[in-house]
C-alpha cells in the first residue's frame, strides 16, 4: 500500500501503555507517539502536531486538574468580557439566576432533613404526614424555583451565545483585515490565524454555556457541602469519599476517549481523502480513465481495517479504565456509607440527617461528574482562547494606525530604486537591488523564468509589499510613508488565478469599485465590452444577475477563461491609474488573448500598465521590458534593443519561437 499508519496511529497491543502518547512530547511541537517503542520512529508528514489547528491537543489531553484550575481565571475573564459586551442584562441574569438555583438547591436539602425528621419520629403516621406538609411544600417550591432559575439561565445563554460568537468572529476578521499582505506570508501568523479562526472563534458560544454550567455546578457543590457540614462536619468526609472516585473516573474516561480521537485522526483524514476520490465528481473522470477504482478501494479498506483494529484495542482499554473507575467509586461510596452508618449508630447524626446526607451524596456525585467533564472541555478551549487574544493583539500591532498623507492621485512617474525584498521566513531575497523608472501611459512588461521575482515586483509597484531595502516612489513620494489604502485605490490587479467571488456576475464586476454607488452604467458597459465579459454574461441563464457559485441553489460555475474575463472587467471598471496584469491571458483562447492585448494598447494612453507574462510574443509593443533572473534585473530596454543585445531575453524569445514552430 502507498499508505502506512503514522507513529501516532500505530495499532496497539494489549500490554502497551497509553501514557507515553502525551508524556513523550515535552512541547506541543513534538509528535505524538503510540507507544514507547514508537518514540524514536520518524514522524509521518501528517502528524497531528504539524496541524496548526491541532497544536494544543497534547497539552489538552495531558493536563492535570491543577493546571486546569489555574487556567480558569484568565479564560473566564475573556468569556465574561465578551458576554458583557454582547448583553450586560443577559450576563447579569445568568449569574444571578445561577446563584439563585444553587441557593434553592441548598434550601431543598435542608427541607429534606425536616421532612425526614417529621416522618421518622415515632407516633401516628397521619400526624407525621400532616406536620411534614409545610416542609414538603417548601421543598416543592425550592425545586420549582431551581427549575425556573435554570430555565432563566438557559434563556440567558440562548441570548449570550450568538452574541459572543458574533463578537469573537468580528474581532477576528477586523484584526485580520487590517494587517498588511506580508503578514499572510509569515507562517507563524498564518498558523495562528487558522487556529484562531477554526477553533477559538467558533467555540466561544459553547464556552459561554459550559462556563455558566460549570459555575452553577460549582455553586451547587458549595451549597451541598455547606448543608452537609451544618448536619455534621464528618459528613463532608463522607461526601468527598463518594464523589472523588467518580470525578477521577469521569476525567480519565473522557481523556482516554479524547486520546483515541487523536490517535485515529490521521487515519480518518486518509480514509476521508480516499472516500472523496471514490465519490466526488471532480476526480471521477481521471479515476475511471486510469481504471484506479479497485486500487483505491483496496487502499480504503486497508485504512478502514487499521482504524477498526486501533479503535477495538483502545476500546478494551476504556473498558478496563471504566471498570477500575467504577470499582474505586464503589469503594468510595461504601466507605462514605460506612462512615455515615457509624455516625448514626454512635448518635452523632440523626436518622433524618443521614437521609439528607444520602440525597446530598447522590446530588454531589452527579454534579462532580458534570463538573469534571465540563472542566476538561473548558481547559482545551482556554488554550485556543489564549491564542485568540494573542492573535488579535499581534494583528493589531501589525496595523498601520499612525496618520499618513495620501499617495499621489495620478502618478506621472513611478521609480523603483535599489529595491530588495525577502518573504518572511525565507533564506534569500526574492528581489535584489532592482532599479528602473516607469512613466505615465507606458506599458511595462516584466518577463523572466518561474521564480525570477516578477509577481513580487508587481506587488511592490502596487504598494502591497514594502521593499526590505530601497524604495518604490510615485512622483518622488516614497510609498513607505503614505497611507497605503490610498495607494491601492489607484491600482487595479488582474491575477492569473483571480478570486471567484460568490456573487452575481454584475456584482463580480462592480466590486472593482465597492465603495461607490452602482450607478456608472457607461463605465460598466465599457469594461464589460473591452474585456469580453459581456459575451460571457450573454451565455448565463439570468444574464448579469446569475449567481456565480455552485454552493447555492440556482448558481453556476464558470470556466477558467470565463472567470478571467470577469476579472479583467472588474479591473477595467475600477478605472485605476495603474493597471497590473499578472499572467492574465494564461487560461484564454487566442481570440480572447488578442482582444485583451488590443485593449491594453488602447488603455496605455491614459493608464500606466504593468504586464507580467511568459508569452514573450505579447510584449513586443511594450514601451519597456524588464528582464528578471533569480531576483535581479538582468536586462532592461525595448524589444528591439534586447533582441539586438543577444542576451537572456533574446535567448528566451528564440527558444519560445522554436517551440511554437515545432508545434
Amino acid at each position: 500500500m502507498w499508505w502506512a499508519p503514522p507513529a501516532s496511529f500505530t495499532i496497539l497491543n494489549e500490554g502497551d501503555d497509553l501514557t507515553p502518547m502525551w508524556q513523550a512530547a515535552e512541547s506541543v511541537d513534538e509528535p505524538l507517539a503510540a507507544s514507547r517503542d514508537d518514540v524514536d520512529t520518524e514522524p509521518a508528514p501528517d502528524e497531528l502536531s504539524a496541524s496548526p489547528w491541532r497544536v494544543h491537543d497534547v497539552e489538552a489531553v495531558s493536563a492535570g486538574m491543577g493546571r486546569m484550575v489555574r487556567a480558569m481565571p484568565g479564560f473566564t475573564r475573556v468569556i465574561l468580557g465578551l458576554a458583557w459586551r454582547s448583553s450586560p442584562v443577559a450576563t447579569l441574569t445568568a449569574v444571578v439566576l445561577t446563584l439563585a438555583s444553587a441557593a434553592a438547591t441548598a434550601l431543598a436539602l435542608l427541607n429534606v432533613t425536616r421532612v425526614l425528621e417529621q416522618l421518622l419520629v415515632p407516633g401516628e403516621i397521619e400526624a407525621h404526614l400532616l406536620s411534614a406538609l409545610p416542609a414538603v411544600a417548601i421543598l416543592g417550591c425550592c425545586y420549582a424555583a431551581a427549575g425556573l432559575a435554570d430555565a432563566g439561565v438557559s434563556a440567558a445563554e440562548a441570548r449570550l451565545a450568538p452574541g459572543v460568537r458574533r463578537l469573537a468572529e468580528d474581532d477576528l476578521v477586523t484584526a485580520a483585515a487590517g494587517v498588511e499582505l506580508e503578514a499572510f506570508d509569515d507562517p507563524a501568523f498564518h498558523d495562528a490565524l487558522v487556529r484562531t479562526r477554526d477553533r477559538a472563534a467558533r467555540t466561544m458560544d459553547r464556552a459561554v454555556m459550559q462556563l455558566v454550567q460549570l459555575g452553577g455546578t460549582a455553586v451547587s457543590m458549595l451549597a451541598i457541602g455547606t448543608v452537609v457540614v451544618t448536619l455534621h462536619p464528618l459528613l463532608l468526609v463522607a461526601l468527598v469519599l463518594s464523589v472523588v472516585p467518580t470525578a477521577w473516573a469521569t476525567v480519565h474516561m473522557a481523556r482516554l476517549g479524547y486520546a483515541m480521537v487523536l490517535r485515529t485522526m490521521p487515519g480518518r483524514r486518509r480514509q476521508e481523502q480516499l472516500r472523496d476520490l471514490l465519490t466526488e465528481r471532480e476526480p471521477a473522470a481521471e479515476v475511471r480513465s486510469y481504471t484506479a477504482e479497485s486500487y483505491l478501494l483496496e487502499e480504503y479498506r486497508g485504512v478502514a481495517g487499521s482504524l477498526e483494529s486501533t479503535e477495538v484495542s483502545l476500546g478494551r482499554r476504556q473498558v478496563r479504565v471504566e471498570l477500575a473507575g467504577r470499582s474505586l467509586s464503589g469503594i468510595g461510596v461504601t466507605l462514605a456509607y460506612g462512615l455515615l452508618l457509624w455516625l448514626v449508630i454512635d448518635g452523632g447524626v440523626a436518622a433524618a440527617s443521614a437521609g439528607a446526607t444520602v440525597v446530598a451524596m447522590q446530588a454531589g456525585r452527579g454534579a462532580m461528574a458534570r463538573a469534571a467533564i465540563v472542566m476538561n472541555l473548558l481547559y482545551e478551549q482556554s488554550l485556543y482562547v489564549r491564542d485568540f487574544g494573542r492573535f488579535c493583539a499581534d494583528a493589531h500591532e501589525r496595523h498601520r494606525l499612525d496618520p499618513r498623507p495620501a499617495a499621489p492621485s495620478d502618478p506621472q512617474v513611478i521609480d523603483v530604486v535599489n529595491a530588495s525584498f525577502r518573504y518572511p521566513g525565507a533564506v534569500r531575497d526574492s528581489l535584489r537591488d532592482v532599479s528602473f523608472r516607469l512613466e505615465r501611459g507606458q506599458v511595462l512588461a516584466l518577463v523572466g523564468e518561474n521564480g525570477s521575482g516578477k509577481s513580487t515586483l508587481a506587488k511592490l509597484l502596487a504598494g502591497l509589499y514594502p521593499p526590505r531595502v530601497g524604495m518604490v516612489a510615485w512622483d518622488g513620494v516614497d510609498l513607505a510613508g503614505v497611507d497605503l489604502a490610498t495607494v491601492r485605490e489607484r491600482v487595479a490587479f488582474v491575477l492569473q488565478n483571480p478570486t471567484t467571488w460568490p456573487l452575481t456576475a454584475e456584482q463580480n464586476v462592480r466590486i472593482g469599485r465597492p465603495h461607490q454607488a452602482f450607478t456608472d452604467r457607461a463605465g460598466f458597459a465599457r469594461a464589460a465590452t473591452a474585456s469580453g465579459a459581456d459575451a460571457v454574461a450573454s451565455t448565463l441563464p439570468a444574464g448579469w444577475n446569475t449567481l456565480l457559485s455552485k454552493d447555492f441553489q440556482g448558481g453556476i460555475e464558470l470556466s477558467v477563461g470565463q472567470w478571467q474575463r470577469i476579472a479583467m472587467a472588474r479591473a477595467l471598471y475600477r478605472d485605476a491609474r495603474l493597471l497590473i496584469c499578472d499572467e492574465p491571458t494564461a487560461p484564454l483562447d487566442p481570440r480572447a488573448e488578442a482582444l485583451f492585448y488590443d485593449t491594453l494598447r488602447r488603455l496605455a494612453g491614459g493608464r500606466t500598465v504593468v504586464l507580467v507574462t511568459h508569452r514573450l510574443a505579447s510584449v513586443r509593443l511594450a514601451d519597456q521590458i524588464v528582464v528578471l533572473r533569480r531576483g535581479e534585473l538582468a536586462e532592461h530596454g525595448t524589444h528591439a534593443e534586447l533582441m539586438a543585445s543577444r542576451g537572456h531575453y533574446a535567448e528566451l524569445c528564440n527558444l519560445q519561437a522554436r517551440t511554437i514552430d515545432t508545434e
